[in-house]
């Protein structure tokens, strides 16, 4: 039997919200990975099996500097040793960090692309910084064979930022088909996500405080956290919002959370810095559970949820729109039913990750 092996770097080891990452790595079980990377986090979901740097903000500075040559003879040994085929590395940085890895053991490297930022954060670097982050990037460019992109705006997005179309795959992730859960008495609106700027609970919020009065008292279920759940519980309060904040739940825990709702809303729109969402798992999620959802078109969303079909899709920044559409689910239960129906289909016919990870299988295979 051949040998499927392929690296797999990642800067730091794995945040407990890239469960993605892992669920792409555990449907490709006839393969052997060889993870690689900076660091490791505290308690991360995958343990890496070479990730040298402590996570201090001395190691961070080294690191923006040196890359991978501090270590380079390690990784280049591990690597030979495993007898892998290909590097994949995750996010972008991620393959400007494994560039020279695979430049020097002369294995294609793989790129997904999860987001659509192609320059540094305001702020990231200093001047030198930029300069070095310019370099590899443009090393990228030259030596990377393939980048698979989570969603068609991420593609769009990596094609402005000059990388050729070429060489530019849509591969969405996935998600498991999980068992559709059954609820008694599915109550009001869900959002799950990180409470921050981007994720647009405030607009939701806004939305439910103009329904229809019969409905102005829907319960809205928040589940999640980040630095903005004290300012969005207070101003559900002052616009007398039903809202419960639950902070994070169990992952086993969401489908049924979602089962017992009604109408899931996670109106993602432009972060400060004018970035959108690369796709948005969580749109899956509820579909799977026959939830319609409301959101903007924006950023990868649209991909995730097809308006008209499984959900609905406003202009980014209507908050009269967005609430209209929730209305609109609530009091139709006939349309609720049907596009939660086709929202399952569709995950199961386009989303399921044991397909898509046969996808990426291929792209190891014949780069």
């Amino acid at each position: 039997m051949v040998h499927k092996a392929s690296a797999i770097w990642k800067d730091g080891w794995l945040g407990h919200s890239e469960t993605f990452i892992r669920d792409q790595m555990n449907a490709l079980e006839d393969w052997d990975f060889l993870k690689l990377g900076f660091d490791r986090g505290d308690n991360p979901l995958v343990e890496p099996d070479y990730a040298p740097y402590k996570r201090d903000v001395f190691s961070k500075g080294i690191r923006v500097i040196a890359g991978t040559s501090i270590f380079e003879g390690q990784y280049l040994k591990r690597i030979r040793e495993s007898g892998v085929s290909a590097i994949h590395a995750h996010f972008l940085s991620g393959g400007m960090h494994a560039v020279q890895l695979a430049k020097k053991s002369d294995l294609p490297l793989i790129t997904t692309l999860h987001n659509p930022r192609f320059t540094p954060k305001k702020g990231q670097f200093p001047s030198t910084g930029k300069m070095i982050y310019a370099r590899r990037f443009q090393q990228l460019l030259e030596i990377g064979d393939r980048f698979l992109a989570v969603s068609n705006h991420v593609a769009d997005s990596a094609v402005n930022a000059g990388i050729p179309s070429n060489r530019i795959e849509v591969l969405h992730i996935g998600t498991h088909i999980v068992p559709l859960h059954e609820s008694s008495n599915p109550q009001g609106i869900i959002f799950v996500g990180r409470l921050i700027q981007q994720k647009g609970v405030s607009d939701l919020l806004e939305a439910v405080s103009i329904l229809p009065a019969p409905l102005r008292q829907v319960p809205v279920t928040i589940i999640g956290d980040g630095p903005l759940r004290q300012a969005l519980q207070e101003k559900a309060h002052d616009l007398r919002v039903n809202a419960r904040f639950l902070g994070w739940v169990s992952s086993a825990e969401i489908p049924q959370r979602l089962a017992d709702a009604q109408v899931f809303c996670g109106p993602s729109k432009a972060s400060s810095a004018g970035m959108r969402e690369g796709f948005g798992m969580v749109f899956l999620e509820a579909a799977l559970q026959q939830l319609p959802c409301v959101a903007y078109a924006s950023g990868g969303v649209r991909d995730a949820v097809s308006d008209g079909e499984n959900g609905i899709l406003v202009a980014e920044g209507d908050i009269r729109a967005l609430s209209g559409a929730i209305a609109h689910l609530l009091q139709d239960s006939g349309m609720r039913g049907e596009m939660g129906k086709r929202g399952r289909e569709r995950v199961q016919s386009s989303f399921d990750i044991q397909t898509q990870s046969k996808r990426l299988e291929e792209i190891y295979i014949n780069r």
